[in-house]
Order: structure tokens, then sequence, then C-alpha cells
């Protein structure tokens, strides 16, 4: 038997297989990581998400709205958007390095920005602050 270690990132997604010794009598176990429901965040097994930083790494150019939404995991029941610099919602076209993506709990009490680094694109446009106290009005 072959075995290989992957990199995944958590989410609800995930499922793991155990098969008893007799080979025939099977589990399915799904992972429910705990403070999911009211969060507002996204994972991704395709794009790097720093959650730290509130950045989404190695978007390649060209990329379609659609395709960069698809692959990015939100929270159970959350939504997810791409915005763009003049806070409009992008969705067709393709995205680029100044677009944000704005994910919103189910509840709709807490949201989380996630700026983008698109591949063969300047990133010195990450000057930036955020802030969970204070509205930042970053067009001032």
């Amino acid at each position: 038997m072959i075995h290989s270690k992957v990199d995944a990132q958590v989410s609800d997604k995930v499922f793991f297989e155990v098969v008893a010794e007799n080979g025939t009598t099977k589990i399915i176990y799904q992972l429910i990581p705990t403070l999911m429901y009211d969060g507002a965040f996204v994972t991704s097994d395709i794009y790097e998400v720093d959650q730290v930083r509130s950045l989404i790494n190695y978007v390649p150019s060209g990329t379609a709205v659609y395709g960069l939404l698809k692959y990015l995991v939100p929270a159970p029941g959350a939504t997810v958007k791409v915005i763009d610099k003049f806070g409009y919602e992008r969705e067709f076209g393709t995205v680029v390095k100044d677009d944000r993506v704005v994910v919103t709990s189910q509840d709709g009490l807490a949201t989380k920005t996630y700026f983008l680094k698109v591949l063969n694109q300047a990133t010195d446009y990450l000057a930036y602050v955020t802030s969970t106290m204070y509205y930042v009005d970053e067009d001032a």
C-alpha cells in the first residue's frame, strides 16, 4: 500500500474513511472544525491563503472571477464575493491585483477582506491598514 502526505486546508469538506481489518466494514468521518459556523474566512487547496496577512497568494494572471471563487472554500454558510477598488462587486471578467475578496459570516455579523497577490503583477500596492475595532476609510 502506498501512502503519501498531502497538505490540505481545514474545512468541512474533509472526510476520512476508516476501513476495518476485515476489509469490508468502513466508517466515513467528516471533519467539522469548531467555530466555523460563525466565521468569516476562506480556505483553499489551490491558492495559498495567509489568514494573518489577509492575503490570497499565487493567483495566476488572467484568472476569471468564477475561477477564483470556484477554488475558495468559505466558512460554512458564509458568502464570498470579489470587490473592485471602487467597492463594486466584480461578477464577471478577470481579477486584478487591486481587487479584494470579501467574506461575510452566515449570521452577517463578521466580515473579512482578503487582498490578492496576482502572479506576474507588481505588488507594491500592499500598503494598507486593517482593524477589527475601527472602521478604516481607505478612500480618505
